[in-house]
């Protein structure tokens, strides 16, 4: 008698891992396999830090792209001075684009466009500004600064220390390519948050 409910109960046990086997077997797989095993490929990448989570720009990639800027519904025109703060800026003439050459100086992109500017010390001390705080927008996202390799091969002076109440002219010059044509202005003071545009369309 024993005999027959040992073989009963194997037979029992037997038909009750066949029938719970498919279901075993699934969660066994999403748990991540025995015990012992880790998290998956797929979970690793979405970590802080994986190859999921990586945005960064190879040396074979592009650049990224410039932020935008935030730009004023109304900004200052050509011959009419804006200030922030401690400075006044004032256009004095449209960009002049167009020309490859400048005082033996060529453009590596295509022409340039040459800026002329008046800059005021408004403020009660000496200060220092650069055109490096002039940018030129060819549309309302994108903008160029000043050549630092135009201006070191010319007459430009590019760096200017101000004292209280001086004013200093000096003509900025930009390097683009000839399918652009500059439209806006941006001044900003060194180190200071704040701007101001001058329309030049």
């Amino acid at each position: 008698m024993w005999i027959g409910l040992g073989v009963g109960g194997a037979v029992l046990l037997i038909l009750a891992i066949v029938c719970a086997g498919p279901l075993g077997l699934g969660a066994y797989f999403l748990s991540g396999g025995s015990s012992g095993g880790g998290s998956s490929g797929a979970t690793a990448d979405r970590t802080p830090g994986g190859d999921g989570a990586r945005n960064t720009t190879g040396a074979g990639d592009a650049p990224p792209a410039l932020p935008p800027q935030t730009t004023p519904a109304a900004g200052g025109k050509v011959g009419t001075p804006v200030r922030i703060t401690n400075l006044e800026f004032t256009i004095t003439a449209k960009p002049n684009c167009g020309s490859k050459t400048l005082e033996g100086y060529t453009s590596r992109r295509g022409q340039l466009c040459l800026v002329q500017m008046t800059v005021v010390n408004k403020g009660s001390s000496a200060m220092d500004w650069s055109l490096a705080y002039a940018q030129l927008y060819v549309d309302d996202r994108d903008y160029i600064t000043s050549s630092i390799s135009c201006e070191k091969a010319t007459s430009l002076e590019a760096f200017h220390q101000f004292k209280a109440g001086e004013s200093w002219t000096t003509t900025g010059c930009y390097d683009m390519e000839t399918s652009l044509s500059p439209v806006r202005m941006r001044f900003t003071e060194q180190n200071k948050g704040d701007e101001v545009f001058v329309d030049l369309a």
